[in-house]
């Protein structure tokens, strides 16, 4: 049965339970844990955490991989909840070979600060594959993957030889060479080779205008992938191609052009090398720097200044240029005709709920220009600003009144949370913020690894306003709390267009020493961070 506020705490329920079905008055709804959780992807889960109690082991060999017949040594470093490790305390290694046969079992006595080591050779007729090191350290046993496995060298040398690292516009054609030779020097003559080119976007930017957009994300580039050499290499071990670069006059950026040579030994083992160029489709680029917004999206009738740049593909400003811009917004909502938010972006201009609502000129200058804009009316907007030379930059954003709408549009139940600083102390009193509708229940939860430590109702306060609630800072949070928001709407209301349900994370910590994020468990429905 639930408690006066209406929650139920299940005991080792991430453990037990496979799903929860809730019951009242004749309806029913259900939870299954391992597929209904929330996403907390696009959270910040990070900070740190406390370290876990008993021991705790780091373990590590000198490489990644060993052939049959190597040495290898296998190091330790144990540490307990108080940070330290008694003096030669014994520690086991069992090691067991891809077949799970035990091939070595040994203690190790002598250990200072917690540091051991443990050294073996495997033979040259040892089976490869993964083998298994289990440690055993006091109470705690821990395990890892040591792999052995039979490498061959290349016994080839591979090289591309691009006539130019950079392409320009004025570039219609991709020429390279194709050099190959045994390692000990002879031309890799007459043997098989290929040669394969992959065009994808690359988002151009400069060092001098940090936090500027060269984008433009109302047009996306397909990846292309062709073979551009297919035949055998001259005596001298070289070929030589050209390539026609298809048109790239629409690309939203630069292009980086990925080039795969793979030539085949006479047993037909091949010998690869990789090279990656950039294309400058345009001569000059528009920047933009969008605004930073608290809640991820612009409020209302605040003016909006957004800076503009245009600048060669070098980075150089570009002053005295006229440059157009234009403004379009869309009341639709993309969940309810699109299949994804990408596809939405992509028919942004054409959809019918979208309207041009500015348009206008403006001039480069040796700084950046100010784009002066407010939005006046509710719904997502696309704004664009365009070079006569032929590039385009542009980016979406948000404007709504406070409280109307979610954090992030991919996900629509996302809700975006804001305190007054990012680290506390105890004593301290936290002020976590988010956007809440006139009616509704709002659950806000404290957690601290794997315990909740308090959890709350509140009733929004009939204004569709930023709703804020206070939280005490103890020490039994440090170093790391977490803040989640649950915000229910009636089922009934047609006022807004948001879900029903919206959730939020927010992490907090205080100065000191950091460890490895460990895991949290929190009501159910909620994943594991």
């Amino acid at each position: 049965m639930t408690d006066s506020q209406g929650a139920v705490t299940i005991r080792g329920g991430e453990r037990d339970v496979f799903y929860v079905e809730a019951e009242k008055d004749g309806q029913r709804s259900i939870i299954k844990c391992n597929e209904m959780a929330w996403n907390l992807s696009t959270f910040d889960t990070g900070g740190a955490s406390a370290p876990p109690d008993g021991v705790r082991a780091f373990i590590y060999t000198e490489r990644g991989v060993y052939r049959p017949g190597d040495d290898i040594h296998l190091s330790l470093i144990a540490r307990n909840s108080e940070q330290t490790f008694p003096e030669n305390h014994p520690v086991t290694l069992k090691l067991y070979n891809p077949r799970n046969q035990l091939v070595l079992e040994r203690t190790a006595r002598t250990g200072k600060d917690g540091f051991y080591v443990f050294s073996f050779k495997t033979e040259p007729d040892d089976p490869t594959g993964n083998w298994r090191a289990r440690l055993e350290v006091g109470s705690r046993t821990f395990f890892h993957t040591v792999k052995v496995e039979t490498v061959a060298p290349y016994r080839l040398k591979v090289r591309i030889e691009p006539e130019k690292k950079n392409l320009r516009p004025t570039d219609d054609e991709l020429r390279l060479g194709l050099v190959s030779t045994y390692l000990f020097g002879n031309p890799a003559a007459g043997l098989d080779a290929e040669v394969a080119v992959e065009l994808r976007h690359s988002p151009r930017q400069f060092p001098e205008h940090p936090g500027f957009s060269f984008t433009n994300e109302a047009v996306t580039y397909t990846p292309l992938r062709t073979s551009i050499f297919k035949g055998r290499l001259d005596a001298d071990g070289r070929a030589r191609m050209r390539w026609p670069l298809p048109e790239l006059g629409r690309a939203p950026s630069a292009i980086a052009v990925r080039i795969d040579a793979t030539v085949l030994e006479g047993g037909g083992r091949p010998n690869r090398s990789r090279e990656t160029l950039s294309v400058d489709p345009y001569d000059r680029y528009v920047g933009l720097r969008p605004p930073r917004f608290d809640y991820g999206y612009a409020r209302l009738g605040s003016a909006l200044e957004i800076p503009v740049v245009l600048v060669t593909a070098k980075g150089e400003a570009l002053p005295g240029l006229p440059l157009d811009y234009r403004i379009y917004r869309s009341t639709a909502h993309w969940w309810w005709e699109y299949e994804t938010h990408d596809q939405f972006r992509l028919r942004f201009k054409t959809d019918q709920f979208t309207e041009q609502i500015e348009s206008g000129s403006l001039f480069s200058q040796a700084e950046p220009v100010p784009l002066l804009f407010t939005p006046r009316i509710r719904g997502e907007y696309l704004i664009e600003v365009r070079d006569a030379a032929g590039h385009t930059a542009a980016f979406f954003m948000r404007a709504y009144p406070w409280g109307e709408a979610q954090s992030d549009p991919k996900s629509a139940a996302v809700l975006a949370l804001k305190t007054d600083k990012g680290t506390y102390a105890p004593g301290d009193l936290a002020l976590v913020t988010f956007p809440a509708p006139k009616q509704g229940a709002i659950l806000v939860s404290v957690e601290q690894d794997s315990r909740i430590l308090k959890s709350r109702w509140y009733e929004p306060d009939g204004h569709p306003n930023e709703f804020q609630v206070s939280v005490p800072i103890t020490q039994e949070m440090a170093p790391t709390a977490y803040v989640g928001v649950c915000v229910l709407q009636p089922y009934s209301q047609t006022l807004n267009d948001r879900p029903i349900r919206m959730y939020g994370l927010r992490a907090a910590q205080r100065n000191g020493p950091s460890y490895a994020p460990g895991h949290r468990h929190s009501h159910a429905g909620r994943t594991q961070a």
